[in-house]
């Protein structure tokens, strides 16, 4: 793909770049009230956390993991590329918590399997 894609989209994706990141949230049960921290990819633009946030639960982080749904987009134009991978389409783009980024609220969350006809 970098070696296809023109200016505008290499400016694209150094504004996109990967990063390891930490996402805490609340852990809540049997009597107990933690902070857990789940370490993740994301991207340095799109997967911002404000400093000293915390989700109230693991389901609840709505942080985008990386590629971001941007960078996804971008690739999308390379579809034909023996390198292109079909978990890079845009419809399968995930939040940390696993959660599809364009999950359609009626969807159940967390999954049930096998799912409910």
């Amino acid at each position: 793909m970098l070696s296809r894609i023109d200016e505008d989209g290499f400016a694209s994706l150094l504004d996109h770049e990967p990063k390891r990141m930490p996402a805490w949230y609340v852990e809540r049960g049997g009597g107990r009230f933690e902070s857990r921290m789940v370490m993740f990819t994301g991207c340095v633009t799109c997967s911002r956390i404000e400093p000293g946030s915390e989700f109230s639960s693991y389901v609840e982080i709505d942080v985008e993991q990386w590629p971001c749904l941007r960078v996804r987009r971008l690739a999308l134009a390379f579809h034909d590329d023996p390198d292109y991978r079909e978990e890079w389409r845009p419809e399968l783009a995930m939040h940390v918590s696993g959660r599809r980024f364009c999950q359609e609220d009626g969807d159940q969350w967390p999954p049930v399997w096998p799912p409910s006809v």
